[in-house]
């Protein structure tokens, strides 16, 4: 018997494509530059990772609720609540307490 003939490939790739994304490991990546949450985003992605940013600590608070990353990556300095800040209100929940976050830098005191 001849094989049956999907009839919407393209929404089958669709539901493939979600099915994938639903197993990438999640990285919240938070910093007020562009350019280095651009950089980060770009080399997470071509590895494998889903990303999701934050421009700055209290987004990165408020994403990491909605989306419940595997992984934190926050800038120290970042308007209206710095790394440390969104790293602590992240601890002070059930479901931040055991969550890898990594707080960078990319600040130049060589002046």
């Amino acid at each position: 018997a001849p094989a049956p003939v999907d009839p919407d490939p393209a929404s089958r790739a669709a539901a493939d494509d979600g099915e994938l994304a639903a197993c990438m490991p999640v990285v919240l990546v938070a910093d007020d530059d562009e350019l280095a949450r651009q950089l980060v985003h770009a080399a997470l992605a071509d590895d494998g990772y889903r990303v999701v940013t934050a421009e700055d600590g209290v987004q990165a608070v408020e994403r990491f609720h909605a989306t419940r990353p595997d992984c934190v990556l926050l800038d120290v300095m970042m308007p209206q609540m710095d790394g440390f800040e969104a790293c602590s209100a992240i601890r002070a929940t059930p479901e931040g307490r055991a969550v890898p976050v990594l707080v960078l830098t990319s600040r130049d005191d060589a002046e």
